[in-house]
């Protein structure tokens, strides 16, 4: 007898709920058995990381998301259950599970509140959908109070919003009905509003509109895009960030990085080969390219 990782049983009792299934005993199997376990198992691996590519393309996912364990918890559960694991549906995903996790999560801060060490992290509270009355400085400061008090205002020395307008004017309003709290704008809003500004500047704003009708002609022609990865090592023009100023830096720095790459692409045979070469737009990229 050997131990077979292979999980051959469809079924479920309450235990699989909390433990893992667990290897199984089975009749010994010769190599050949093995070999082709193996290969098929592979195959099947790459048709289910082919249909998880697609509904990632389909839904317009993030490939960061690949990177967060989550994502490793939830195939092994799906491979626990088995085959006949339906799709979550839109109500499950919208409502009852992400209620679910609400509850969880102000559970747990309830505990963390009732603990008498001192609290290190973040913690989420609640989520408010503020669109009605975001505009509104005062209304803005009477939701952050609230949430003030029901934390406790001895245990809040700071608040930190973005730096909109009325958000400025609350966490004003809240340091005068709050003489001992501190309001702080975000630095990560503030360096973005730099950024933008930095984009207003003339040369600057110049700069990227170059950059971007480069990487509007070369992405949207099949041919041209894969003559540049050729010159790139697969390198992407774009780099993108959470906010599109800073997308903006980052993907200059890509042209700057890959600017003699890009030069060398439209100076090669495979380009001059091709029909546009000759065409008048694209030889006023290879000109823009040339400028940034």
């Amino acid at each position: 007898m050997e131990i077979d990782q292979q999980v051959l049983s469809s079924t479920k009792g309450p235990m699989d709920m909390y433990y893992k299934r667990g290897p199984i005993l089975k009749r010994k199997r010769n190599a050949n058995d093995k070999k082709d376990s193996d290969k098929y198992r592979k195959e099947l691996r790459d048709h289910v990381v082919q249909l998880f590519g697609r509904w990632m393309y389909d839904s317009g996912i993030t490939f960061n998301v690949i990177k967060y364990e989550s994502l490793q918890d939830a195939v092994e559960a799906i491979g626990q259950y088995g085959p006949e694991m339906k799709a979550p549906s839109y109500y499950e995903v919208r409502a009852k599970c992400l209620n679910k996790k609400k509850q969880e999560t102000e559970k747990l801060v309830e505990e963390m509140w009732r603990r008498p060490r001192k609290m290190v992290g973040s913690y989420f509270m609640d989520i408010v959908d503020v669109s009605s009355y975001s505009k509104i400085g005062t209304k803005v400061c009477e939701l952050l109070s609230k949430y003030i008090d029901k934390i406790g205002l001895e245990n809040v020395v700071q608040v930190v919003t973005d730096n909109a307008s009325e958000n400025v004017k609350a966490g004003k309003m809240l340091e005068i009905n709050y003489p001992h709290l501190f309001w702080t704008p975000c630095a990560a809003h503030c360096l973005d509003l730099m950024f933008e500004d930095i984009f207003k500047i003339d040369r600057f704003r110049v700069t990227i509109e170059r950059a971007i009708k480069v990487n509007g002609y070369i992405y949207n022609r099949t041919k041209v895009l894969n003559i540049m990865r050729k010159f790139t090592n697969n390198k992407e023009m774009v780099r993108l960030a959470k906010t599109r100023f800073a997308t903006g830096f980052l993907t200059l720095k890509r042209f700057k990085e890959e600017k003699a790459n890009l030069i060398a692409l439209f100076n090669s045979q495979e380009w001059r080969d091709s029909n546009y070469s000759k065409e008048i737009l694209g030889k006023n990229i290879k000109r823009i390219l040339g400028m940034l």
